[in-house]
Order: structure tokens, then C-alpha cells, then sequence
């Protein structure tokens, strides 16, 4: 979600350290008083995600291009737009499928 429909929703975005005009999203962190609800950035929770799978090399391909897809994701660039600029064919479509099989969030 943008920074301005979480604020819409009643969040403080300011006070929980969201930079303005970037995308979030929710990420269930388990502590001991329970399950609390944080926001990051979809590229660091997409990140993670692929980093469960056994990380970028996921996505197939020469180690070259993963270095430009794991750096643009650090960069706050999410996935779909990461594996476009720096990614060939069929890394674009183990993305999208990654995506569509709920392994990543998009």
C-alpha cells in the first residue's frame, strides 16, 4: 500500500518511520505478546521471500544478472520491475510465476 492509503486507514506513517510516496506492505512479525503487524517496503519483504527459496538464484539464470536483481531489490525496486530491467526472458516468467503461486507477494 502507498504511505498515503495507510494513512487513509488510520496509520500514523510518519510515526512508524514510512517514507513517504513508497509502497508497503504488511509483514506479520511473531513476538512474545503475539502476532504484530509491520510494514515494510515490498522489495525488502519480496527479498526475504526469495531468500526462503534458496534466494535470487530462484529465478534461474547467470549469477551476473542476480547481482542486479538482488541489488535493485535493495534498493527498494520490487521484483517485477527488478527481473524487467535486469533480468532476461525466463527469469521474467519464474517471477511472475513465483507471484502467482503465492511464493513472493507482489
Amino acid at each position: 500500500m502507498h504511505t498515503t492509503q495507510l494513512d487513509r486507514l488510520g496509520y500514523d506513517t510518519k510515526a512508524m518511520g514510512l517514507v513517504g510516496g513508497l509502497d508497503y506492505v504488511p509483514d506479520l512479525v511473531d513476538t512474545e505478546d503475539g502476532l504484530v503487524t509491520d510494514f515494510v517496503h515490498r522489495s525488502f519483504l519480496q527479498l526475504s521471500q526469495l531468500d526462503a527459496l534458496g534466494g535470487v538464484n530462484a529465478l534461474g539464470g547467470s549469477s551476473d544478472r542476480h547481482d542486479g536483481i538482488y541489488f535493485a531489490l535493495e534498493e527498494e525496486i520490487d521484483l517485477l520491475s527488478a527481473v524487467d530491467h535486469f533480468g532476461d526472458h525466463a527469469q521474467q516468467q519464474r517471477a511472475r510465476e513465483l507471484i502467482a503461486a503465492g511464493k513472493v507477494s507482489n
